[in-house]
């Protein structure tokens, strides 16, 4: 398992080879450990997702459920930015007219 000092070397490290970067691209040399890590994160990034054996038990199944649960907050977003909008184009055109 790796310590809260190998993160912060490994970010550290990563950071320096971005900074360093001229052409937009890295090329670094990680341990297997900060390899392993970094394919975790990757595997793990997606908050809504259940844990990885989980997710290949279930399948398709639980990749529409998530899918339709994130489109679902999309649409509560949208819903609740539509009225919004539309109020701040009428204060705005009123205040046009003053």
């Amino acid at each position: 398992m790796m310590s809260p000092a190998d993160i912060k070397l490994c970010v550290h490290e990563l950071k320096e080879a971005i900074k360093a970067s001229t052409d937009g691209t890295i090329t670094i040399n990680m341990g297997t450990q900060h390899a392993k890590m970094f394919i975790d994160f990757l595997q793990h990034m997606d908050p809504d997702m259940p844990p990885a054996p989980l997710c290949k038990a279930l399948g398709p199944l639980l990749g529409d459920h998530l899918l339709n649960a994130k489109l679902g907050r999309l649409d509560d977003i949208a819903d609740k930015l539509g009225p919004l909008v539309m109020l701040l184009s009428t204060a705005i055109a009123q205040q046009e007219r003053r």
